[in-house]
């Protein structure tokens, strides 16, 4: 599992320009670079706990990431240990710097290696060659269900012109859907109650 997301890091760090030996900061790997509905589109998770687990093992996992702050990576196992662990105690540690360490050669614009809604529940190989955008080949549209063109940063759906920016807790990360006055994973009250 965290194997997936790292490989995501590494494709996500080339397309937003971040440099292989750039230290991190955990809010940047959290919020901008892995987060939930990316990693929920991308990888398939089908829980936001999954998640978390995810980006946790990811942390701890001395193979592909270095954690030089020695109270987050204790911080981290201690999550790690509890019954329904997740990641809103990151946000003490929302400046602590981590650097990956298996940085081999970025896969620059790769195209999406798994695609949810998959048969059975798997997560499905994408089709194509991979040799650039082709129209329907990403994610569906979160209001019209439309294909929506395969090429990063897509903010609109050409079809119906929806947001396709997921809102996120801003105390825990969790995906807030549309209408909600409090988060379902932490239940911090939204912006005055209104998105």
């Amino acid at each position: 599992m965290s194997e997936d997301l790292f490989r995501l890091l590494r494709r996500r760090m080339a397309d937003e320009s971040v440099g292989p030996d750039d230290p991190l900061g955990v809010a940047e790997l959290h919020k901008r670079l892995l987060p939930y509905h990316l990693c929920r589109d991308s990888l398939g998770y089908a829980t936001k706990a999954e998640y978390d687990m995810a980006l946790l093992r990811l942390l701890a996992d001395g193979r592909h990431v270095s954690v030089s702050e020695p109270a987050l990576r204790e911080a981290v196992q201690s999550e790690i240990r509890q019954p329904e662990p997740g990641l809103a105690f990151l946000q003490r540690f929302a400046a602590s710097e981590i650097r990956l360490k298996d940085m081999p050669a970025p896969e620059r614009n790769a195209p999406p290696e798994t695609r949810r809604g998959a048969p059975g529940g798997a997560v499905a190989q994408e089709a194509g060659s991979g040799t650039g955008p082709t129209r329907g080949a990403g994610p569906d549209c979160r209001r019209c269900t439309a294909p929506l063109p395969a090429r990063e940063r897509i903010r609109y759906c050409p079809a119906c012109g929806a947001d396709q920016v997921v809102p996120t807790c801003a105390d825990c990360g969790g995906e807030i859907d549309e209408g909600w006055r409090y988060c379902a994973f932490c239940g911090k009250l939204q912006d005055g109650g209104s998105l």
